[in-house]
């Protein structure tokens, strides 16, 4: 991992079907996944995140502003994606199902799709330079895992063979070494930037073949130090069995590996340095945990534990330096430490953009909705529309508000709704505004543009 820029976090997805981007125009705070994924920021403001929900659909949000306030970017549907990375902080990268990859130079103003000739899952992506970056992951129905690399920022890609290893995870220290991890526990490095992929002994339960064992992420702090993290079923048994974590100290020549009994789903990893790395997943009784390691993996101490019945578990995380990280996961939680993690904060939840009519009469009553996410059950009224008209000079003035009452609420989200009249003609805009249930806030929505004849 290249000091100052952490790319990337990969996870599993779970669709197939081919998709198109679709830009969100204006700010946003909200957007229509319900768990994130993968988190990756290239300094303590900048950062982005992917996710998706049961519907097909997925975005990608960004904030500039270490995490306060969060945009949609590109929203698509149809599919999953899964996995995000930023060569700096203008120029990134996310993938997804069905040879999905996506690509933005000026900070994901604007996203388009890259052709890539393959049909390959993919679960991740890393780059460590703007133009040199790798992606892959594997096709449930079997065949090759092929890695593939580009030299020209995702122009073209040319394909690697990894020897049938099924990648779930890749990592680059810097352009040319780098580690691809998978199925069957099985670990792969390069020293040539992936020309030629050769074996290591990742040394997790030796000489057990009747066990399937799935390295989800790998993470190097430099070319000697590394984490892989994985979990484990049996053949005859495919009950999840404790999660592993396993350290390297020579660039992976030998692992060394430690299972984390109460420990169900480690899902990702990231490493600063030599000794300090941080990991995400659940517990064996469902409980979202942060873990962490300041003297090279030697101990491992909880520095979240979200409860049984919490909706927001984390799935991914990252860190800049050794102070300053986030963590994101299901229904669009985000999590965000200053002192290393001693103090985790949740982060703004997600407040959606109003839905209103674009043409209403004066003086008539329209429906205006939206929702936030996760779910807020505690208070009737949810937000506050806030209403601003165009004047002469073409500048929105605030004119009033109203309180919009919740009227659904669900595991993920809770929908607020408000009848609206507009008291004069021209141009209007509303926006959202919620403070949650533990008094935090305010977290602003983006704008819904309406014209009243």
């Amino acid at each position: 991992m290249r000091e100052g820029v952490l790319r990337h976090i990969c996870v599993a997805l779970v669709s197939s079907i081919w998709f198109a981007c679709a830009l969100v125009g204006g700010p946003h705070t909200a957007f229509a996944a319900d768990n994130l994924v993968s988190v990756t920021f290239t300094d303590a403001n900048h950062g982005w995140a992917v996710g998706n929900n049961s519907s097909g659909h997925s975005t990608i949000v960004s904030t500039v502003d270490g995490g306060l306030n969060w945009r949609t970017q590109c929203s698509v549907s149809g599919t999953d994606l899964g996995s995000i990375a930023f060569g700096d902080a203008t120029h990134g990268w996310a993938v997804g199902w069905n040879g999905a990859v996506f690509a933005t130079a000026d900070g994901g103003a604007h996203w388009t799709r890259r052709a890539v000739e393959t049909t390959t899952n993919l679960m991740c992506v890393d780059f460590a330079s703007v133009n040199l970056g790798w992606v892959s992951g594997f096709n449930y129905s079997g065949g090759l895992s092929p890695v593939l690399s580009t030299r020209d920022g995702g122009d073209h890609w040319l394909g690697q063979e990894t020897g049938g290893l099924k990648v779930c995870g890749i990592d680059f220290a810097n352009g040319t070494t780098g580690w691809a991890v998978g199925s069957w526990g099985e670990i792969a490095k390069t020293v040539d930037g992936g020309e030629h992929w050769y074996r290591q002994v990742s040394g997790h339960r030796p000489g057990e073949v009747t066990t399937f064992d799935e390295i989800w992420a790998v993470d190097f702090a430099d070319e000697s130090h590394g984490w892989a993290v994985g979990d484990s079923a049996s053949q005859v048994q495919f009950d999840s069995l404790p999660s592993f974590i396993l350290r390297t100290v020579d660039g992976g020549a030998t692992w060394a590996s430690r299972t984390m009994t109460d420990v169900a789903g480690l899902s990702s990893v990231c490493a600063v340095d030599a000794t300090h790395a941080w990991v995400v997943g659940y517990t064996m009784d469902q409980h979202g945990v942060i873990l962490a390691t300041a003297d090279g993996g030697a101990t491992w101490g909880t520095q979240l534990s979200t409860g049984v019945t919490d909706a927001y578990s984390p799935s991914a995380v990252t860190f800049v330096d050794a102070n300053r990280g986030w963590a994101v996961g299901r229904h669009g939680a985000i999590w965000a430490t200053s002192d290393g993690g001693a103090h985790w904060v949740r982060r703004a939840p997600f407040v959606s953009t109003p839905v209103a009519p674009s043409v209403m009469r004066r003086g008539r009553y329209y429906s205006i909705s939206g929702f936030v996410t996760p779910m807020h059950t505690s208070g009737t009224y949810l937000v506050t529309l806030q209403f601003y008209q165009r004047n002469s000079s073409g500048r929105y003035v605030y004119h009033h508000s109203i309180r919009a009452k919740r009227y659904y609420y669900s595991t993920s989200r809770t929908a607020y709704k408000a009848s609206v009249s507009l008291p004069h003609r021209g141009r209007w805009r509303v926006r959202a505004v919620h403070g949650d249930s533990e008094g935090c806030g305010p977290f602003y929505s983006g704008y819904d543009y309406i014209t009243v004849k």
